[in-house]
């Protein structure tokens, strides 16, 4: 039938924005998804990619952090590759670094972003925060973990402990029907 072939036609799930991943994994569907690579590698800059692709579309995002504070994920965000965030903490800017750091200010001012900064976060704090933040703000379109391999667990051992909050990422992209995107060190 016709309405069987739309379902077809229709993108289920969303876009990060990032090209060259939406070629390789396609529309992200509500699942959570590991970016795991070593320090300095790109994870960070490439969640604040999609958290800007997200939110230049009108999306909203919570944002849960064991690593960084509300001043440096600011920085981050607003840094880009004209404005550096080392630059941009020493306060040693060139005039096209600043000029880009005002239009960054100015086109996030209106992102609907929820940024919690949490140390030992443990599951079920995790699932506490963003039922409050849904609650409060909204349903999100993305959730970012930063960094999965901090957050305390429960259990004798460690296979159990990330089992337990394996299973309970799933069950928040299944409860708020979006994806989770988690970051990792190895």
């Amino acid at each position: 039938s016709s309405a069987a072939s739309d379902v077809y036609k229709r993108q289920v799930g969303q876009s990060s924005g990032i090209r060259e991943l939406d070629e390789i994994i396609g529309p992200i569907e509500p699942d959570p998804i590991l970016l795991m690579a070593r320090p300095k590698m790109g994870k960070t800059f490439g969640a604040q990619k999609w958290i800007a692709n997200t939110c230049i579309r009108g999306g909203r995002v919570a944002v849960f952090s064991m690593e960084m504070d509300a001043p440096q994920f600011t920085r981050r965000v607003l840094a880009g590759p004209n404005s550096p965030s080392i630059g941009m903490r020493k306060g040693d800017l060139t005039n096209r670094q600043m000029s880009a750091v005002y239009e960054a200010e100015h086109n996030v001012r209106n992102w609907d972003i929820s940024f919690n900064p949490r140390p030992a976060l443990r599951i079920q704090d995790l699932e506490a925060g963003v039922r409050e933040s849904a609650r409060r703000f909204g349903p999100p379109d993305l959730i970012i973990v930063d960094h999965v391999h901090l957050m305390q667990y429960d259990g004798p051992n460690e296979n159990l402990g990330m089992a337990k909050i394996s299973a309970g990422i799933k069950k928040i992209t299944k409860q708020h029907k979006c994806p989770v995107l988690c970051l990792a060190q190895l």
